[in-house]
Parts: structure tokens; sequence; C-alpha cells
């Protein structure tokens, strides 16, 4: 705990609003700060270097007892980098889960960062609306499946007269438009998963 003596002024002029003023002080905290300046320093370097769990736990060792929250907050509360243009790029696709689908990244070779990612082939630009063949290939999937239906076939008639799998032609069978028929690539859940 830090004790602080600090001298108070009073004003002698009547037209202010604010009569009492207090000395400021910049050295061992700013105002209303719940840290001195210097452990804040100290919970940055903590927080960058191991984030919130991880460094609540050497911190409490250290007595600094702080939360994985507080020294999450200490991190986002840096400014971003400034980074100049790049001179040169790499560009490569990585998959985001296996033969599913294929962002393209941009990296800076100079610094070896990521400048930025794009959308997976065959996804527009805002990573939403589907464009190219695969969308092509969907449009003429959906039409026959319907028709056939329509016509009084069954599921497992329709897939045997296409060539196509059981599971294929219930997922078109099911899907009232072809956009429908796109499913979202969503992680399966790990042992690790909390």
């Amino acid at each position: 705990m830090i004790q602080l003596t600090v001298r108070h002024f009073t004003c002698g002029s009547a037209d202010r609003r604010r009569r009492t003023f207090a000395e400021p002080f910049s050295q061992p905290a700013t105002p209303s700060a719940r840290f001195t300046t210097r452990l804040s320093r100290v919970l940055e370097r903590v927080g960058l270097a191991l984030a919130g769990r991880a460094g609540a736990r050497p911190a409490a060792q250290l007595g600094l007892g702080v939360g994985r929250v507080t020294l999450l907050r200490k991190v986002m509360a840096w400014p971003d980098p400034r980074f100049s243009t790049p001179r040169v790029l790499g560009v490569d696709d990585f998959a985001i889960r296996r033969s599913q689908t294929y962002p393209t990244v941009l990296t800076s070779v100079e610094d070896r960062r990521v400048v930025d990612t794009g959308p997976a082939p065959g996804q527009s630009q805002d990573g939403t609306v589907p464009v190219g063949r695969r969308v092509e290939w969907k449009k003429a999937a959906h039409v026959p499946v319907h028709e056939l239906l329509a016509q009084g076939h069954s599921r497992r008639a329709i897939a045997q007269h296409l060539g196509w799998g059981l599971d294929t032609v219930l997922r078109y069978a099911a899907a009232a438009r072809w956009q429908d028929t796109f499913r979202e690539n969503r992680p399966r859940p790990s042992r690790l998963d909390p």
C-alpha cells in the first residue's frame, strides 16, 4: 500500500466553480489508477509473455494478486503495431480443415508476419456467398433430384438412377433451394475443448 501526502490549494476568486485544488502527481500512478505505473508495466510484460491463466499463476507466486482477465485487459489495451507496406509478399493456401476449405494467406517475407487472409477459392470476398464451379454443380445437382421427387420416385431410387450416394440425395432432397445445400464447416469437438 502506498500513502501519498498531497497538498490542497484554495482559490480565493469567487467567479470559479471549483475552489479547492490538489497538486498533481504523475510518477507513482495516474489519477484513479488501481495499479502504480511500475506495477502496471510489470503486469503488461507478464500478460504479453504468458497471457491469461498462464500469466496469472506466476503473477500470484510473485505476490501480484491479479486475475487472468486483468492480464488480458492489459494486453488488449496495447495499441496495435504500425507496419510499413511490405516490399516482398508470399502467397500460400492453407487448410482450415483437411480437404474442406483452403483460404489464401498473404505474408510479408521480410518481417515474417501475416498481412492478410483471403477467401477460399469458391467463395466471394466476404466469404459468405459461394461462387465458381462448386455453385454451378450444386445448382445442376439440385434440379434433377427435385424433378425426380416430383415424379414420385423414392430417394433410394433417385440415388441409384443418378449414381450418387444416398446421403447426397437426402441432402439435396431436404434442401428447398440449392443455396441450402452448403454446410458450415464447424470444427469437430475435441477432448481438449473446455
